[in-house]
């Protein structure tokens, strides 16, 4: 039987991963460091990682899988994993699937391996080629994103894929000319990165409406014949063949390069691929048979400490692409369960948590007495929701199976419209969008009882709210555009002394927020982010005295971001019209995103215009 957390588990998900390091993926930074997020939760999640790592030799067309040794960053336990390899180059990770491209000896008829990843071992099966009847031309690097497969064509272009979230498989793959003869590919924020070989640069290319690629230019910087791309920590890391060194550069606003200069070790062997994972940079090698191994000095972000590393059993001269897997574990946890409502089809559903690669899967249907339900918010063995009719909020019972039964309609006066539901101590808090009210109920939580609802504040237009120490923070929409900070006294729940951050400029329709608390090598940070559903996600920091500062896109690339809840090490990103959520990590000193993947992936169809709203989290002892 399972036992259930008594903690306060909110729409903000408000519950914590306290594990070092990032999640799964497949190219880019992860995050160092632990994590936190609020006072509410009474026990931390207890989580443990496995982090395995792959590389491409195309000597031996195998591909080599080693544990990673997290605190030094070393690698240990090489084997040969998977098979169907031809002259492989370039590898990612979506998922539990690995995809490897086969360069064929630069022909005209390379492909993709897709290998299934076992989950316990990291090791590959089932490797087959896909998709079926497509070929590339000098197909190089691969990386991915939301629920696509991207691959350089040396020739010129690059070719985007469609994965299937339940099959892993490829599908309508489209090619878009570039004229950029690539080995490396990277996506960051709004742009992809590709390395130029023939050119000696790196270009940004945009990012179109349809997730494809759109005009390129120089990022203005020479490099002697760039191969591998990484970005960790806001910066790019580029691995140059011709002479040998990597390089790191600033990104300005407009996605250019700024200060590059080589760091590291002398010599890297004629470096092809470089890969950052919490805080260690990877660096492959085609003349060496070697992977230099570099610390990520978090003071000035400069590469050292670089050592050697080999494996005579597995590794090969030609080493290319890297990657990594993620295995996650939580002892302590029998069961992790999303609650997805949406306001539209008047439905609320529950999606199990795969921990191991933070994904939504097996959701169904459950709970009644709903009237456009909106957030919702855990207690106990009890969720509330709130809903966009009907001036009330309905509780159902959370049962062992995860299912929701009992469902009761429970009146809150005359308030409507609910966008936002929080539970602080004794008090509930909702915003009444269209009423442009705070409200506050009374919240007896042995009983699970709401009553003696009130106004708590008159504001404009209310979206969300959130809390942190002695602040409220309230986003205002329809024309306010503003993101609030408020006095908050937590023993008698008052809520004033209301005024716009002058940080958050801008703001396009700010939507539900959530907070979290980092700790890394150069401190303790808190950060606000601010969906803006109009544009794209903002981040600001949290000052100790409460103010916002520093207030600007978190990087993620989501577009139309609606909400956003902290789980797992992760930042979910919710875009309601499109029925998709993301999970991000997050860089702990700086509280910037990269890495966001698409984790929804069975929920019953909703769609655009479905108004997906947002989720909670229940979490089951063992």
């Amino acid at each position: 039987m399972f036992t259930k957390l008594r903690t306060a588990i909110l729409v903000s998900l408000l519950a914590v991963a306290c594990s070092r390091g990032g999640g799964g993926g497949g190219g880019g930074g992860s995050s160092s460091g632990d994590i936190t997020v609020s006072p509410q939760q009474q026990k931390p999640l207890v989580v443990e990682k496995t982090y395995y790592f792959y590389v491409v030799n195309r000597d031996k067309s195998t591909v080599s899988k080693c544990t990673i040794i997290q605190e030094k960053g070393l690698l240990k336990d090489c084997i040969a994993t998977g098979g169907s390899f031809s002259d492989p180059i370039g590898i990612t990770i979506n998922g539990d699937y690995a995809y490897v491209t086969n360069n064929k000896k630069w022909s005209t008829s390379g492909t993709i391996t897709m290998c299934q990843i076992e989950k316990t071992t990291g090791v590959f099966s089932n490797c087959k080629e896909t998709p079926d009847g497509v070929v590339f031309n000098n197909i190089a690097a691969i990386t991915n994103r939301n629920g696509y497969i991207y691959v350089t064509n040396y020739n010129g272009g690059v070719t985007k894929c469609a994965i299937n979230s339940k099959t892993g498989t490829l599908s309508g793959c489209n090619f878009s000319p570039t004229s950029v003869k690539s080995i490396g590919i990277i996506l960051a924020n709004k742009y992809f990165y590709l390395t130029n070989y023939e050119k000696n640069i790196v270009e940004k290319c945009v990012i179109n409406s349809d997730e494809s690629i759109g005009v390129c230019s120089s990022t203005n910087f020479t490099f002697v014949k760039p191969n591998g791309i990484a970005i960790y920590n806001g910066l790019a890391y580029v691995a140059a063949e011709g002479d040998s060194k990597v390089y790191k550069c600033g990104i300005k606003a407009d996605g250019t390069f700024e200060n590059c200069s080589a760091t590291g070790a002398d010599n890297y062997y004629s470096p092809r691929s470089i890969n950052i994972i919490n805080g260690f940079a990877y660096v492959t090698s085609i003349s060496s048979g070697e992977i230099t191994i570099c610390a990520v000095n978090a003071n000035n972000s400069n590469l050292e400490d670089c050592k050697r590393f080999t494996d005579k059993n597995t590794f090969a001269n030609f080493q290319e692409g890297t990657a990594y897997y993620v295995y996650t574990n939580a002892p302590t946890i029998a069961a992790a369960t999303a609650y997805l409502s949406a306001n539209t089809p008047n439905k609320v559903y529950a999606c199990t948590i795969d921990l191991s690669n933070n994904s939504l899967k097996n959701c169904k249907e459950t709970g009644s007495a709903f009237n456009g339900p909106t957030a919702s918010i855990v207690n106990g063995s009890n969720l509330y929701v709130g809903n966009k009719n009907g001036a009330s909020v309905t509780k159902c019972i959370i049962g062992t199976d995860n299912t929701l039964s009992n469902c009761s309609s429970i009146p809150i006066n005359s308030f409507s419209d609910i966008h936002d539901i929080k539970i602080v101590n004794k008090y509930l808090y909702f915003t009444s969008y269209f009423d442009n009210k705070i409200g506050r109920c009374v919240f007896n939580e042995a009983a699970g009882n709401i009553e003696k609802c009130v106004k708590a504040l008159d504001i404009n237009h209310p979206d969300s709210i959130e809390f942190k120490d002695k602040k409220a923070y309230i986003t205002s929409g329809d024309g306010a555009h503003k993101a609030f900070i408020c006095d908050f006294d937590a023993a008698t729940g008052a809520i004033t002394k209301c005024n716009p951050s002058g940080s958050f400029k801008d703001g396009n329709s700010p939507t539900l927020i959530d907070i979290i608390t980092t700790t890394s090598t150069k401190g303790t940070f808190s950060y606000i982010y601010i969906p803006n559903e109009g544009s794209f996600l903002t981040r600001c920091i949290i000052s100790a005295a409460g103010d916002l500062s520093d207030c600007k896109d978190a990087e993620s690339g989501i577009k139309s971001p609606y909400s956003v809840k902290y789980f797992n090490d992760k930042l979910y990103v919710l875009s309601r019209w499109s029925g998709k959520i993301s999970a991000c990590s997050i860089n702990s000193a700086t509280g910037l995103l990269s890495e966001c993947n698409e984790v929804l992936k069975d929920t019953p169809p909703m769609g655009a215009g479905s108004k997906l709203h947002g989720f909670t989290l229940a979490v089951f002892n063992k």
